[in-house]
């Protein structure tokens, strides 16, 4: 390699000859190590860019299969969830209509129990009829029998005394149409004094036949929450129970009390007659037990729904002679 230069001293120039091997071979060299560190630098990136784009890639790739895997856990629990729902609402409706079937038998059998005891009680409340029926008779005989005779004045009273038979009569087979009927058990305040009055007037005849004592106890003139018809069915069949339990029985004495304890009112029946037998008495008020020979066991056990439908009980109380049945009702 040349290379000159002038110099200080006029007419002289410095020429240099430098070998150029050694300069070119270094300049080599160099060349070629920077190529290397450049392209092992170069790989070095590229093998780093590679493996984040396949650890990118397999992220992803598992990131997908997660997602994908999560989307199929939810399907099938959706699923399944859909189908319990559905398994739920057949349950549900089920049993709705489950219920409604219970409530439709339960009120024929109301019914059914209560033609049941008024079909027993005709007997006795057509003897009621015939004692009015009897006196109208005579007493229109004895107004005939006045006015032939001239005597008009007096018949005012005799026919006055008609009108109040037939009323007597009217409100016996009132009670009797109203008893019979099949009406809503809608649950209202109602007088219980009437409902009394209503049980009483259905079974007087049944009474008085067996020759029965009722002694009355407490004052009836309380309002409580019941049906008034449903309320006299559970009367008269308690009332024709203990008039059945004491048959034959020349001292029998049916006592119907009313207590009020606070928000409670307490519809006692308590007769004199033989009374339950213990072992009958624990299972008194389960379906088809009876101890009469054409009972059905089912009167005690309807009362008892009745009452327990006025958020009330009925039970068999402890008692030192006959049978005491206690039907405890919510006062209004």
């Amino acid at each position: 390699m040349h290379s000159e230069t002038d110099t200080a001293a006029p007419g002289w120039t410095l020429h240099l000859l430098t070998p150029e091997r050694g300069v070119i071979g270094a300049a080599v060299a160099g060349a070629r190590g920077l190529a290397l560190l450049i392209t092992s630098l170069l790989a070095l990136g590229v093998a780093v860019l590679l493996r984040r784009r396949h650890l990118a890639r397999a992220k992803a790739q598992a990131e997908e299969e997660g997602r994908l895997e999560l989307e199929r856990r939810i399907h099938e629990r959706t699923r399944e969830l859909h189908d319990a729902n559905l398994a739920l609402n057949r349950q549900i409706e089920e049993r709705r209509r489950a219920e409604a079937a219970r409530e439709l038998l339960r009120d024929e059998l109301v019914q059914a129990s209560k033609l049941a005891a008024l079909g027993q009680i005709v007997a006795s409340v057509a003897h009621e009829i015939n004692q009015p029926v009897a006196a109208i008779r005579t007493y229109a005989e004895t107004a005939k029998l006045l006015l032939s005779r001239d005597q008009p004045d007096k018949v005012g009273d005799v026919l006055q005394r008609i009108g109040g038979l037939t009323k007597r009569i009217g409100a016996i087979t009132q009670d009797l149409r109203l008893f019979s009927r099949k009406a809503t058990p809608t649950i209202d305040a109602i007088r219980l004094e009437d409902a009394i009055q209503g049980g009483l007037e259905l079974t007087r005849g049944r009474v008085e036949e067996r020759g029965v004592r009722l002694e009355r106890i407490g004052d009836g003139d309380v309002q409580v929450r019941a049906h008034q018809f449903r309320l006299e069915q559970v009367i008269v069949n308690l009332i024709k129970n203990a008039a059945e339990a004491m048959e034959g029985q020349t001292d029998a004495r049916l006592t119907l009390a009313v207590a009020r304890d606070g928000e409670r009112v307490r519809l006692i029946f308590a007769d004199n007659g033989p009374g339950v037998a213990p072992d009958v008495a624990r299972q008194l008020f389960t379906p088809f037990v009876t101890t009469r020979a054409n009972g059905l066991g089912l009167g005690l056990v309807i009362c008892r729904d009745i009452v327990a439908s006025f958020g009330g009980e009925l039970d068999l109380v402890p008692a030192e002679r006959g049978a005491t049945f206690v039907a405890v009702l919510k006062a209004a």
